[in-house]
């Protein structure tokens, strides 16, 4: 270890004290020896005189304070800098090179050009819609930064470096620009002492700056200055992406379908276009057209609600929006999702109510089965045909119209529903003409919580058994049906 030795004296003050000293003590003495004549014979020998100068010798080396100082070396503590990169998606804009390209240049360059034990320590963050850390290696590796916290004769005589390796930038993917949250959760990564500076590379596209402005001046009042390296060309114009598109996965056929869409737009503030959903061909591109509404372009990031009608096919859809005049790039205008269509039959309890207008006949050579041919037999017919429906009728037993006992077209021997799950299975319940004693006290509890607590679809068709005159209205399928009306 290398220590060095000096030896300092009495600072130019302590000196003028001491001389100022001295003289007025001449000045007394003289006077002394004026008032008092020549001294005694005892007094002038030669052996006291030599006693007293060394006295004041020694007086007089004392006065000066020789000390002597030993300097040893410490630990090089290098000023720190914080860098932010914005990360946000309109970082990747540019013809060519990238606005996120030029500032990973930009940071390689100046590591590349600082001195090894002068430089400062850097820490690099990138803020988008989140402050994150980014590892060193991308820029410096871990062994030459391990290397550079030592003291500097250590510093000096360790091993060298292995080579730079330059890896990749994780890429700028964030939705948002969230500078000011950026700055303030910053602050809790200083540690035990504050940075020299902060140094923010962004294309200047934040979404906070307002709130921006009252951070930078809280870093102002801390001693810590902010400073900003804008990157991007400025006769370049903006960018529209849309970012995401919310859409359900699976649809039934033929059904309303509501998606949202969220849209990203930079440079193009109050410009009117359309946002369009559209189904894509086998080659990517935009077939048909199924659903567009107008909008107006904001300054960052907003979402847009759209519905269509779905058909009976599976579908590639695509929310597109068409390349702005100046539009940097195209490539973000669409976003694609999987449309498919749910074939799972939608299962309806069918109860017929026609006492008079149903034969029995042979439908399947070796079956006994039942036409009903009541009122509304042509709705039953329908859900039968149906491909997407399995339908379940249910009608009287006998030819008087005994409710007390129903049977199914296709089994004979049973009616309603003998388990509660048995009832909860169907998607929906159509009584057609159907009156209140064709159901059980404990039937039409079932179906009350089938309705309430089960989302469960009841539908009851007109006739001289349907409603009051069914004597439906004291029931709790009555209220049910008054309280969802």
């Amino acid at each position: 270890m290398d220590v060095k030795s000096t030896i300092q004296w009495a600072t130019p003050f302590s000196l003028g004290l001491l001389a100022a000293f001295a003289a007025s003590v001449l000045t007394g003495y003289l006077l002394l020896r004026w008032a008092s004549g020549r001294p005694i014979e005892p007094a002038r020998q030669r052996g006291l005189l030599v006693l007293r100068l060394a006295i004041l010798a020694v007086l007089g080396l004392i006065l000066f304070n020789p000390v002597r100082v030993d300097v040893t070396p410490g630990a090089v503590e290098r000023p720190k800098v914080f860098y932010l990169v914005d990360s946000s998606q309109s970082m990747a804009l540019g013809k060519g090179t990238t606005r996120w390209d030029q500032v990973v240049q930009t940071i390689r360059s100046i590591d590349k050009e600082s001195s090894p034990l002068t430089s400062a320590e850097v820490s690099v963050f990138r803020f988008g819609s989140r402050l994150a850390a980014i590892d060193a290696p991308f820029w410096r590796p871990r062994e030459a930064s391990a290397v550079l916290r030592g003291l500097p004769g250590e510093a000096l005589a360790a091993p060298a470096a292995p080579p730079r390796r330059e890896e990749a930038m994780p890429a700028p993917t964030d939705a948002d620009t969230l500078l000011a949250d950026s700055l303030e959760a910053l602050a809790g990564r200083f540690g035990q002492s504050p940075p020299q500076a902060v140094v923010v590379f962004s294309d200047g596209r934040a979404r906070d700056p307002e709130k921006a402005d009252v951070i930078a001046r809280a870093y102002g009042r801390m001693k810590i200055p902010v400073h900003v390296v804008p990157v991007g060309d400025e006769q370049v114009g903006g960018d529209v992406a849309i970012v995401s598109m919310v859409a359900p996965n699976t649809v039934r056929k033929c059904s309303h379908v509501a998606a949202q869409v969220f849209v990203r737009s930079y440079g193009y503030k109050g410009k009117r276009t359309e946002l369009k959903l559209v189904t894509l061909g086998a080659d990517g591109k935009p077939a048909s057209v199924l659903a567009h509404v107008p909008i107006v372009l904001p300054e960052g990031l907003t979402s847009y609600p759209i519905s269509f009608e779905s058909d009976n096919e599976d579908h590639r859809i695509a929310a597109v929006i068409d390349p702005q005049p100046g539009e940097v790039s195209s490539s973000n205008n669409l976003f694609a999702a999987d449309l498919g269509i749910d074939h799972t039959k939608i299962r309806v309890l069918y109860v017929e109510g026609a006492t008079d207008r149903y034969v029995a006949k042979k439908a399947v050579p070796g079956q006994i089965g039942l036409e009903v041919r009541g009122a509304y037999a042509s709705l039953q017919d329908a859900l039968m045909e149906d491909a997407d429906v399995e339908c379940t009728a249910v009608m009287p037993a006998g030819s008087g119209g005994d409710f007390s006992a129903l049977v199914r077209a296709d089994e004979r021997g049973r009616g309603l529903p003998e388990t509660p799950s048995e009832l909860f299975a169907y998607d929906a319940i159509i009584l057609s003409n159907v009156p209140r004693e064709a159901l059980s006290d404990q039937h039409l509890a079932w179906v009350e919580e089938w309705i309430g607590r089960r989302g469960g679809g009841l539908c009851m068709v007109g006739g001289p058994n349907s409603f009051s005159a069914g004597e439906w209205g004291s029931t709790s399928v009555g209220r049910c049906c008054r309280s969802t009306s």
